[in-house]
């Protein structure tokens, strides 16, 4: 019998890391918080300017202070060297490029398992030009979601791997996640969207300034214990009692 994934377990386990040790974890993802929320806010005003290359240049700052993030989270669950967070240093690694170089290609793959087949699908229908196509183009795209989540979910291994300077290929992240597809995609697709959908039933459109600074930041602290569940996967499945064959 293959190996499954204990879901429930990695969930209710992330949960109890970030509310148990609130402080540690606060403490050392609090300035790549800090650097995503000023680039957000950076982005609004950068949105009524309508200047496209510094809402490019702002796209890439986002990915680097992402990456930043992200590697942070995933350190203080698979190393938990507390010491090493006590004051964040924020310069550029090799592990934080090859981490945003994973981001670049991992997304445009699941962006093109969702949008070709969607794209295909209502120009069968020929449901483009209509005044329907609005619609029909969300629910396609909520459809087509599901099977693009599956990829990721197959795909996104390499990003704890990249974390913790280990092993990581798309090839190797897929044959890892074989039989447990499913499993994954619960923790990076069904997970996430509960929570975005959450966050997205409190949001007004009349919110003042503070509101949405203190929304972004807790999307963001959402965002890590979403990451803390993407790390514990990842060592689950590269532990030792699981054997690829």
């Amino acid at each position: 019998m293959s190996y499954q994934l204990p879901v429930q377990k990695i969930i209710v386990g992330a949960l109890f890391l970030a509310w148990g040790r609130k402080e540690t974890y606060l403490r050392a993802i609090s300035f790549p918080t800090l650097i995503l929320v000023s680039i957000w806010a950076l982005s609004n005003y950068v949105a009524s300017s309508e200047s496209q290359p510094l809402y490019f240049l702002i796209m890439v700052l986002w990915g680097i202070g992402f990456s930043f993030f992200a590697v942070t989270c995933h350190r203080l669950i698979l190393i938990g060297t507390d010491d090493v967070y006590s004051s964040f240093n924020f310069r550029l690694r090799i592990r934080e490029v090859k981490f945003l170089g994973w981001i670049l290609i991992v997304y445009t793959i699941v962006t093109l398992a969702e949008m070709v087949p969607m794209t295909i699908t209502m120009n069968l229908n020929g449901s483009y030009g209509t005044e329907n196509s609005s619609e029909e183009f969300y629910w396609l795209s909520q459809i087509f979601k599901i099977p693009a989540l599956y990829v990721l979910g197959r795909l996104c291994l390499v990003f704890p791997a990249t974390a913790v300077d280990g092993k990581a290929g798309l090839k190797w992240s897929w044959l890892i996640t074989k039989g447990n597809g499913w499993r994954v995609f619960v923790i990076v697709g069904l997970v996430p969207w509960i929570f975005s959908w959450l966050v997205w039933l409190v949001w007004r459109e009349e919110a003042t300034l503070v509101e949405q600074v203190l929304l972004t930041l807790v999307t963001y602290i959402g965002l890590a214990v979403e990451i803390f569940m993407l790390s514990l996967t990842y060592k689950e499945l590269s532990s030792e009692q699981y054997k690829l064959e």
